[in-house]
């Protein structure tokens, strides 16, 4: 691919993705252009990762769960080394309760140098184990991230664990500190929800 034809596709993906203030209506056809687009740009170039991986995303978005799992196993397959597409993909399985699709995709052999990233596959691999009751193994994941890095993903993995052992203050006092940095967070905000 060209330098023009790819600078020419950025700057089209850019005009419409980064157009604010629509209605339901206009987002919705929004959307069904944007997915028209990068079909045509997959059709014209099925190793295109990063038109398949923005594909999926506007799958996911809409809740077309079939097609943005396919698209993100297709990124996957021409990038295995995204970290980015590998994540997101992960966050997707997780979100419908595939954990041992959600295994697979954060294999050990997946580990990464980057502390941050990979305390953010074990935290990630904690939901997984938490959504299956597996208290122990969660328990243990979450404390080889923890030493990694102690990020929000982190810390809000330790106070679901807190909360399935009962242990509700605990549960509590994380929410709040995580609610202080990101005041927004759907998952922090369900989380304090069902406390």
């Amino acid at each position: 691919m060209t330098i023009n034809k790819i600078f020419l596709i950025n700057l089209f993906l850019i005009t419409i993705l980064s157009t604010a203030n629509v209605n339901s209506a206009g987002q919705n056809n929004i959307d069904s252009e944007k997915i028209i687009y990068l079909k045509n740009q997959v059709k014209d170039d099925p190793d295109n990762a990063q038109a398949r991986y923005l594909l999926a995303k506007i799958y996911q978005k809409n809740n077309n769960i079939k097609g943005a799992e396919n698209e993100f196993k297709k990124a996957l397959n021409l990038e295995p080394g995204s970290s980015k597409i590998r994540f997101d993909y992960a966050e997707l399985l997780l979100e419908n309760w595939k954990y041992q699709e959600l295994y697979k995709v954060l294999d050990q052999s997946f580990a990464i140098e980057e502390k941050e990233k990979e305390s953010k596959r074990l935290a990630l691999i904690t939901f997984a184990y938490l959504g299956e009751g597996k208290i122990s193994q969660a328990k243990k994941t979450i404390s080889q991230a923890k030493y990694l890095k102690n990020t929000d993903k982190v810390q809000l993995a330790l106070a679901k664990i807190a909360a399935f052992e009962g242990d509700y203050k605990k549960a509590a006092v994380i929410i709040e500190q995580l609610l202080k940095k990101s005041e927004d967070n759907f998952d922090i905000l369900l989380l304090k929800a069902r406390l």
